[in-house]
């Protein structure tokens, strides 16, 4: 399903900081089926799971967590997804699609977990969406995380609506550099550098639909863990 080439092969743009655009990742037929299928229930909390946009956490048998209480990495169950998710989910955690992001970004990306959430976010979410940087999300503190890569399934979002993310220069609103709108086959890929400062402009409680997407999230797994674990 995943158009790998287009990973592998793509141009890495390198300002405001390495990030890239994608239109062409999942075939329209493919991501229609998948926008009529998203898995709309959330699934429970898990033991030193961090809690990514208010949304559904899907995990894959790839990720592994800290449980603080045990003092030890386990692999929770996966959630029970229909055909078609499962085999865009069974693609991220592969091999293949690890060596493409790592071509791209230049990155070794052999020891990093994964980590792959699905959100549905509404004008409620928006003191959420503020300038960020996604390592360093919580009190200054380094999570690890070394690139996100972002796939949106709103299908017929009105730009109106908010909602776009945005390329920052820099920690201020006003320093956008890019907008891509939270349209259907969109995608967009960064490397979680000291400088990757992106936000979300606010969402209309106008909205005739929700602002629906996944997120696949590389962690250094030494770092990660530290960072569950307080250190």
């Amino acid at each position: 399903m995943l158009n790998l080439d287009a990973i592998g092969n793509g141009v890495i743009q390198e300002y405001p900081y390495h990030w890239i655009f994608f239109d062409n990742l999942i075939p329209k037929p493919q991501l229609i089926e998948l926008f009529n299928s998203f898995p709309y229930e959330k699934f429970p909390e898990r033991p030193g799971g961090l809690i990514l946009d208010q949304g559904a956490e899907v995990v894959t048998n790839a990720e592994m967590f800290y449980d603080a209480t045990k003092n030890k990495c386990y692999i929770p169950p996966s959630p029970k997804l229909n055909n078609i998710w499962q085999t865009l989910l069974d693609e991220l955690v592969s091999f293949a699609y690890r060596e493409a992001v790592a071509k791209l970004t230049g990155l070794n990306l052999d020891r990093h977990l994964i980590r792959i959430s699905l959100s549905q976010l509404d004008s409620t979410a928006n003191k959420s969406l503020a300038p960020h940087k996604d390592s360093w999300f919580v009190n200054n503190r380094d999570s690890g995380m070394a690139l996100s890569h972002l796939f949106y399934f709103s299908e017929n979002w009105n730009s109106e609506w908010g909602g776009s993310l945005q390329i920052l220069e820099n920690d201020q609103r006003e320093s956008v550099f890019q907008e891509i709108p939270p349209q259907l086959g969109n995608s967009v890929l960064f490397v979680c550098e000291h400088n990757a400062w992106h936000g979300v402009t606010p969402i209309s409680p106008l909205a005739k639909c929700k602002r629906q997407h996944l997120m696949v999230r590389f962690y250094d797994q030494q770092i990660y863990f530290k960072y569950l674990k307080g250190e």
